[in-house]
């Protein structure tokens, strides 16, 4: 992923993207680290490949490069969820929460924010978070309540 060239058009950043939104799950904070790209997509804006486009490209491509890596979900191991909302977008975390206080990701999910959605205060982007964690782990959240 380190050796892909910088994209030097819409067309081109959009194939990168397309490839990209496939591991989404697996980088924390995604959304809001792409969010200079996904800026270039819109109708009003103009090709201009920036210092902050250059460091959201190398960013990614840094993260898909590591080697960090998920546990897989265990129903037996408690799990423990966090969120954060930026102005721009939402993250989430499932993570395994072990007996001798180690943490392991299960699972990340993030998405951007829309234009009304920028207007929401910190605390309801917050709890717009919450919620949306919810419906991406719904599944995992309620066998945790039937435990």
């Amino acid at each position: 992923m380190l050796k892909v060239p910088e994209p030097e058009n819409v067309k081109e950043l959009q194939s990168w993207l397309g490839l990209v939104n496939y591991y989404r799950k697996f980088i924390p904070d995604m959304s809001t680290v792409l969010q200079p790209l996904n800026e270039l997509l819109t109708k009003k804006s103009k090709w201009n490949w920036n210092e902050n486009c250059k460091k959201s490209f190398l960013k990614i491509s840094k993260l898909l490069s590591s080697t960090k890596v998920l546990a897989h979900y265990d129903p037996n191991v408690n799990v423990e969820l966090a969120v954060d909302a930026s102005p721009y977008g939402l993250g989430c975390v499932i993570s395994h929460k072990y007996e001798n206080g180690e943490e392991r990701p299960i699972a990340y999910a993030s998405r951007t924010l829309t234009s009304a959605e920028r207007n929401y205060s910190q605390i309801e982007r917050e709890a717009l978070a919450i919620i949306f964690e919810l419906l991406v782990f719904i599944s995992i959240c309620m066998e945790e309540s039937s435990r």
